[in-house]
């Protein structure tokens, strides 16, 4: 059970919703179903591709985070699995995944572009550019938002504004949360600490050029979230734009919270950042999803993160990440 336990944390399956929503909800907004056959498989297919491509991503960057104090209870770090074990699980996992989504993009072309180029930008960002420029977030970016498109594609439909409005999720998710996480790790390239940031005395100072990029970013995902709103006719959904709008909300608020100098606790600020990530996925699938898909997509989100979390990490909510 234990070690089961330490797979399931390697491969970060507590975070699999994320992946799932982003498969589905594009899916659906490029004209598919959530109940259709398709649908329901990317929803399991999207558990196995974010365990796969993310335990990649743990094997690759071991020798990083070896030096990461705030990682040094992960199972690969603390010697729970071996290296060679964690290879050995890993990466056929992450061809059978890639080959399956290859599969389903049998005889569209664009799908097999887009998922070809989610796999080229994966494989730059996990090998080489994580930690070792400030450039990481582009290829990361682009990675997801080329499986927004794929999943689009699959639908035969592509939703310009929703990829955007991906796109700008993950850059801030990578672009500015990824970076906070690690700003004490000073052997690795950070974009934020480039921009000034840093930890002195307990505290975390943001000077105004960081505070003017992670702002610009966040505001460039709500107004692309207020484009889509308008382009969907949300306005004609009372329900689903009250969802919407209280999500954006959030996401405004913690925008303030996040770009703020402040005391400096990393739970806390894990805390936040699940939350800004929680709320801006959920603002999404409610904007291109009738709601009742939404809301079973939504309730399948909580469920499996708090329960995942409870079983590999046992916190109420937030994962030690």
């Amino acid at each position: 059970m234990y070690r089961l336990r330490d797979f399931l944390q390697m491969l970060r399956i507590h975070t699999a919703p994320a992946t799932v929503i982003l498969l589905v909800s594009s899916y659906v907004a490029g004209g598919g179903g959530l109940f259709s056959l398709l649908g329901l498989i990317l929803l399991v297919y999207g558990i196995a591709l974010h365990g796969s491509t993310f335990g990649h991503n743990v094997v690759m960057d071991y020798y990083w985070d070896i030096r990461d104090e705030g990682k040094k209870h992960h199972p690969l770090v603390a010697g729970r699995i071996k290296l060679t074990e964690a290879v050995n699980t890993v990466m056929p996992f992450l061809g059978l995944c890639l080959a399956v989504g290859l599969i389903l993009a049998y005889g569209d072309y664009w799908a097999t572009f887009w998922f070809a180029l989610f796999i080229t930008c994966g494989f730059l960002y996990n090998n080489w550019l994580s930690k070792t420029t400030v450039w990481g977030w582009i290829p990361i970016t682009a990675c997801f938002t080329s499986l927004s498109l794929y999943a689009m594609s699959l639908a035969s439909s592509i939703n310009i504004l929703y990829a955007l409005y991906i796109m700008f999720t993950i850059w801030f998710q990578i672009g500015w949360s990824g970076y906070l996480k690690e700003i004490q790790v000073e052997e690795q390239a950070n974009l934020l600490r480039r921009l000034g940031v840093r930890v002195s005395g307990g505290w975390l100072h943001i000077p105004v050029i960081a505070k003017l990029f992670g702002g610009a970013v966040k505001s460039g995902n709500i107004a692309s979230a207020i484009l889509l709103i308008s382009s969907l006719n949300l306005l004609k959904a009372p329900v689903s734009l009250a969802i919407v709008s209280f999500f954006l909300t959030v996401m405004a608020y913690m925008m303030f919270k996040l770009l703020r100098s402040r005391s400096w606790d990393r739970m806390v600020e894990l805390k936040r950042m699940s939350v800004m990530e929680i709320a801006t996925i959920y603002a999404g699938m409610f904007m291109v999803m009738p709601i009742v898909e939404a809301s079973i997509l939504a309730v399948f989100g909580i469920a499996w993160f708090t329960a995942m979390n409870r079983l590999l990490w046992e916190t109420k909510l937030t994962p030690r990440v």
